[in-house]
């Protein structure tokens, strides 16, 4: 197994992460490599596709995507947190653009051929029943804002799966 080495994209709080994970990619060779998280407000979805392709050529295999609503990144730019549709077009965009070098994103067209064919995990941050449906329902994995409780773990497990089972997909 690998380690996760994850950096916020928060950019009043820190520095920028697809920088600094591809200073990171350049120094260690298994260790896994990714936002903690990225958001669909502060970052066109191109971008951060390109990113991630870009390190992942540094990293091959190495590379996943955390994306969530906002927070702190967003927070600081006077925004509010992105609405559940918008973080799913987002999620389904930067997909796109990695497993076949085009999406569709607000009604346009984009393109980024030279990234894909390639699969790179997407890591939804989710701190509600809702979003967690989501992650279950998209994502390649999730990043559990709730607690640790067992009851929190349990309900979000059961959360978690119904969204799977909602996309045609196991948690297994």
């Amino acid at each position: 197994g690998y380690d996760r080495f994850g950096v916020w994209d928060s950019p009043a709080l820190f520095r920028e992460p697809w920088t600094t994970l591809a200073s990171v990619a350049a120094d260690l060779e298994r260790i896994r490599l990714g936002t903690w998280v990225t958001n669909p407000l502060s970052r066109h979805p191109l971008v951060t596709a390109a990113c991630a392709a870009t390190v992942s050529d540094l990293a091959p295999g190495r590379v996943y995507v955390g994306i969530g609503a906002g927070g702190t990144g967003v927070w600081h730019l006077g925004m509010q947190t992105a609405r559940l549709a918008e973080l799913e077009a987002y999620v389904l965009a930067v997909r796109g653009l990695l497993e076949r070098g085009s999406a569709d994103w607000h009604g346009q067209a984009l393109t980024l051929p030279w990234a894909g064919p390639r699969r790179i995990p997407i890591i939804i941050s989710a701190h509600a029943s809702r979003s967690l449906r989501l992650a279950g329902r998209i994502g390649d994995g999730v990043v559990i804002g709730l607690g640790i409780t067992p009851e929190v773990v349990a309900a979000s497990l059961e959360l978690l799966e119904a969204g799977a089972r909602d996309g045609g997909r196991s948690t297994e």
